[in-house]
């Protein structure tokens, strides 16, 4: 592999992006979601857990993402974190037994 290769066709950055924005594109088709094995489907405990996290400002975990030839953002690296805020965001599932909120 010519690594030097690799790096001219690369384009490496990192950019800070709210989940209403990300939610807001998903929504009009602007992002979507890559392929990621079904096994790895976050249970309900699961998510209302990452959900904390994010509510106790715990830092998170990057996003991976690619631009793909239609100008779509792909997620292709934490689609199941990112699918579980954008569920929480729909009202699709609660949180229950979670510390933080039992203080």
């Amino acid at each position: 592999m010519d690594i030097k290769l690799y790096t001219e066709n690369v384009k490496i950055i990192t950019e800070k992006w709210s989940f209403y924005q990300l939610k807001e594109w998903k929504d009009k088709g602007k992002l979507i979601f890559g392929n990621e094995p079904s096994s790895k489907v976050l249970s309900q405990d699961r998510r209302a857990r990452w959900i904390e996290s994010i509510l106790m400002s715990i830092p998170l975990a990057p996003i991976f993402t690619n631009m793909d030839y239609q100008g779509r953002l792909v997620i292709f690296d934490g689609v199941n974190r990112l699918s579980s805020v954008f569920a929480f965001i729909d009202n699709e599932y609660s949180l229950k037994k979670i510390p933080i909120l039992n203080k």
